[in-house]
């Protein structure tokens, strides 16, 4: 009996331009390999219980409407295995995650997450004379996320409007590097290495798109061992809060994880994000990526 297999999305009229480019390549591969596969979009109403496996992939629009994420995530995750995992959806879609990555030795850019405009007031003022990322700590991409000198009323403008959305404002320097070197971004499938991509810095500052518009440059890179060791170190890490929530370690490790890298302007490597929720995972920037994906979604699919 052939096995249903969903990658959920959103509405792509939703999306607009962040629509999802990997999502043909994978239908087209997974179809190929004999799977019975459709791309779901998870607020519309359908038979959940009909799919063997749901793959979360794009859902970008959860960001505006986290409550009814939530809401779907665990509605849905009794009727059908959902990969991530529920429980590390949950962890992982807020970026208090950090914390936790961070108290299992995983070298991280220090954030302050602020509840309260006065909360976020002395966060920018222990940056004085610096540059600070000002962004909501429930956020798909870059959306409400700005760079500004830490004593610019537009940084305490913006942690207002994060603040009002009923969203937790994050703090963050700004590396002088990312400028100069980028992000190097890290992808595993099934907790195996696949391939590293070099990002672009995004931001301008004083707010707003480098570009004038969202651009997110991306090339192939060669990762360090440095830099392969940080990831690694970070997918343990996530391994353990896995088992902390009560998942058993045949399903610890992550179907799919992206660490995005930055070098300090003291040289030291630091995780800027661990996502293992919904992230580009640049499938068409490395030979046999798609392959290699595709391979970890059947293993998990014929379990």
């Amino acid at each position: 009996m052939t096995k249903k297999l969903g990658l959920v999305t959103a509405d792509p009229e939703v999306l607009g331009d962040a629509r999802d480019e990997e999502l043909p390549l994978l239908l087209d591969a997974l179809a190929a390999a004999g799977v019975e596969v459709d791309a779901p979009i998870w607020n519309d109403p359908n038979d959940w219980a009909a799919y063997d496996l749901l793959v979360i992939r794009s859902p970008w629009d959860y960001a505006e409407r986290p409550d009814d994420f939530l809401d779907w995530l665990n509605d849905v995750g009794q009727q059908a295995r959902i990969l991530n995992n529920a429980a590390l959806i949950r962890w992982n879609y807020d970026k208090r995650y950090a914390e936790d990555l961070v108290a299992r030795g995983v070298p991280c850019v220090r954030s302050a997450f602020c509840r309260t405009v006065d909360e976020a007031k002395a966060a920018l003022a222990s940056h004085r004379h610096h540059n600070v990322v000002v962004k909501p700590a429930i956020s798909a991409g870059v959306r409400d996320t700005g760079l500004y000198a830490a004593d610019d009323p537009h940084a305490v403008a913006l942690a207002e409007l994060i603040l009002s959305d009923g969203k937790n404002v994050i703090v963050q320097p700004a590396v002088g590097t990312v400028h100069e070197l980028g992000e190097l971004s890290l992808i595993y499938f099934a907790g195996e290495f696949s391939h590293a991509i070099k990002r672009g810095a995004i931001l301008k500052q004083g707010g707003g798109f480098k570009e004038g518009h969202f651009s997110m440059p991306a090339e192939p890179a060669t990762a360090s061992d440095e830099m392969l060791g940080i990831g690694e170190t970070a997918l343990r890490a996530i391994e353990k809060v896995q088992l902390d929530h009560g998942i058993d370690a045949a399903s610890a490790t992550p179907l799919y994880a992206r660490f995005d890298i930055i070098r300090s302007d003291h040289g030291h490597a630091l995780v800027l994000e661990a996502d293992v929720f919904e992230p580009h995972l640049y499938l068409s920037h490395a030979p046999g990526a798609v392959d290699r994906f595709v391979g970890a979604i059947l293993a998990e699919l014929n379990r």
